[in-house]
């Protein structure tokens, strides 16, 4: 007899990965996901500036599903498409070496950090980049994380007004599901990181 399960997270992999930088005026379209079995989904979407340019008009995402099985016709949003900010975000690289599991980032350079922001290491290594939550900050000196450090952060550079949304979604009608990042609204846009999951509340089994 089939019964709805929970599963574990999913992303919406761009050129199968995680994390995506779209440069300033760039446009990204994630790989396509098959949700023809999945009836009921939660997203998870977490978004930070990596430039310090000053913009009037945010990117936009646009959470897009087509009730077809294949080809490119019927893409249209599922959701509102998701505005995110414009005001310019500070940022420093950290320093020295943050090791993975520390809460406390050693940074001489607090200007702008404020507890419960959310904000973005970009390691060289894009992929090893992540996003944390401030808990507190001792000006001139460190600020700390709520959760420690997925990886290791040596040189990284954090920037602030990062954003996050959690949207539950009916996939009811849907065969598959795209993101599309337009960071091209702007003259002078600057680039942005993103990532988007997805967490399955409905399935057949």
């Amino acid at each position: 007899m089939a019964k709805p399960i929970k599963t574990d997270n999913i992303f919406f992999g761009f050129g199968g990965l995680p994390i995506i930088e779209v440069a300033a005026n760039g446009i990204s379209k994630s790989d396509v996901l098959d949700v023809s079995t999945i009836f009921l989904a939660q997203l998870y979407i977490h978004y930070c500036p990596t430039g310090v340019g000053a913009i009037t008009v945010g990117p936009e995402l646009q959470i897009q599903s087509t009730p077809f099985p294949t080809g490119d016709a019927g893409w249209l949003p599922i959701i509102t498409p998701i505005i995110f900010g414009t005001t310019t975000p500070n940022s420093s690289a950290v320093d020295g070496s943050e090791p993975v599991g520390s809460t406390l980032v050693e940074e001489a350079t607090t200007t702008g950090l404020a507890n419960g922001q959310l904000i973005f290491f970009k390691n060289a290594a894009l992929q090893s980049s992540e996003f944390s939550r401030v808990q507190a900050v001792s000006g001139g000196a460190s600020f700390t994380i709520f959760d420690g450090l997925t990886n290791a952060q040596t040189g990284s550079t954090w920037f602030n007004q990062g954003e996050h949304s959690a949207p539950i979604v009916d996939l009811g009608g849907v065969k598959r599901m795209r993101a599309v990042v337009n960071n091209n609204r702007n003259a002078t846009a600057r680039a942005i990181a993103l990532r988007v999951g997805l967490v399955q509340l409905a399935q057949i089994a």
